[in-house]
């Protein structure tokens, strides 16, 4: 509970730093529309994701967040 606590702190500061007027929980609702889907079976496995608009895109860098999403 403690490590959570300190790494959405850690989160809603550098969104502050950024953004001083938003919450972290304005900022998942906007990233809440981001999806990954994955399909298929064994070797034939197929990889989408929405495509991220220019805010959602700038709060994942501001957030730290790295490119763990596919290429649409």
């Amino acid at each position: 509970m403690d490590l959570a606590y300190l790494l959405l702190s850690r989160a809603e500061r550098k969104l502050r730093a950024k953004y001083p007027d938003r919450t972290l929980e304005e900022a998942f609702h906007s990233l809440g529309q981001v999806a990954w889907i994955r399909f298929g079976a064994r070797k034939s496995v197929r990889d989408w994701t929405t495509r991220t608009s220019t805010e959602q895109a700038e709060l994942l860098r501001t957030l730290g967040a790295t490119d763990c999403l596919p290429v649409p």
